[in-house]
Order: structure tokens, then sequence, then C-alpha cells
């Protein structure tokens, strides 16, 4: 990696002087490490969990910096920001949605953004999930098997409590308990059968929005099997 990279990852209060000297000095915005995820550092940028990591974002943007290259995981920076737990990542968020919107795809797994909002373990993830609402995107988006952004959250073993924040902003914004993926499962088959710490409060939680807890899959199975 060149040290633009490590500028990127840089959490304290000089990582913006420091991204500034190195570009003014003709460090290049758009280089890809040679690391096995073959980042950019923007890229890397939008994991940056620190306070003053949208000032290093907008030094990184201004130097044209490439806001739809993929990383070796098929992912764009927006999809890092997306999953990340920072205070500052609502600011990250905007600033990607300006440029590539909301309408952005994963194209090995087929997902959206609004799937990635369930691997948010911060206290932000509620407030990620509601501009992409805002800014139009769909509650019950489909993945390659069929499945929704609450499929995912309600088989999800260690996500931690706050996803529990994020589904129900799902759940108010529209979000469907008895969608059906390819298996003919709804989430609260999923979340029936999840063996983590939140299941009885996701369970408890789709109920509430009128989940159906005698749906049958493709093999006639219910929840309650």
């Amino acid at each position: 990696m060149t040290p633009v990279h490590y500028a990127a990852q840089n959490e304290s209060s000089s990582g913006p002087k420091l991204m500034k000297l190195l570009l003014k000095n003709g460090g290049d915005p758009n280089r890809r490490s040679t690391t096995h995820d073959k980042s950019t550092p923007i890229q890397l940028a939008a994991s940056n969990q620190g306070e003053y990591v949208a000032e290093i974002f907008k030094l990184l943007l201004d130097r044209r910096c490439a806001c739809d290259e993929l990383s070796a995981g098929q992912f764009e920076p927006i999809h890092f920001a997306t999953m990340n737990s920072g205070e500052s990542a609502p600011e990250l968020l905007d600033l990607l949605l300006e440029k590539r919107g909301v309408s952005v795809v994963n194209r090995v797994t087929g997902m959206s953004l609004v799937h990635f909002t369930m691997f948010n373990n911060g206290d932000g993830g509620p407030i990620i999930a509601k501009k992409l609402f805002e800014n139009g995107a769909k509650p019950n988006a489909l993945d390659k098997r069929k499945q929704t952004p609450l499929h995912l959250a309600a088989r999800d073993t260690v996500g931690e409590k706050n996803q529990i924040a994020i589904m129900t902003v799902f759940l108010q914004n529209g979000g469907d308990p008895n969608a059906v993926d390819e298996l003919g499962r709804t989430p609260v088959h999923y979340a029936a059968a999840n063996e983590g710490e939140y299941a009885l409060e996701k369970l408890k939680l789709l109920k509430d929005y009128r989940g159906d807890l005698a749906a049958r899959d493709k093999g006639g199975l219910t929840p309650v099997h």
C-alpha cells in the first residue's frame, strides 16, 4: 500500500492533514493496493470509523477519486460506508449518495445497499437505513436468493442488539415480514430457527408487524416446525 492508503485509514485528527499533504505532493488517490483486496484509498476511507474521516473523504473526492471502483469482493465505497459503524458514517453515505445514488447492487450476491445495512453494528445503523429510504431505496429489495434485508437480519445469529432497531426502521417503512424467498421461507421462518441471543426479540418484532406464524415454506413447514 502507498502512504495515501495508510492516511485513508488514519482515525486521528491528523488524518486529514496527512492526506492533504500527500495529495498535494503527488499522491495517487486512485491507486489500488497490492493486498488481496486490491483496495483504493476511498474504499479504505469508507470503512474508517474515525471522527475526522469525512474530511479525508472530501479531500479524495476533490481530487476526482473514482467512487465506482470495485474491490476484489465486488464492493464499491458506498457498500463499505453503509456497513461503517462509526459516528461519521451517515455523512460519508450522504457524500456517496450524491455520486452513486441508491441503486448500486453487488454483482456477486445481488444485494442492494439496504441489505448491507443489516451488517452495520453501530448506533448509526438506523440513521443510515432512514437515509437510504429517504433517497428512494426499497425495503423489500431482493438478492439472488430472493431474500430481503429482513430475511438476512432474521437469520443472523451474530447481529448485535442494534439490528433490532434497524429491523424496526425497515418494518416502519414497508418491510414485509411475510416476504417469501426461493425456498418459500419468510423472515419469520428464519427468526424461529435462529439460535442467537436476540432471536426471541426478532420473532416478537416480526409478529408485532403481522408476521405470519403459520406460513408454510415449499416443504410445507411452518415457523413452528
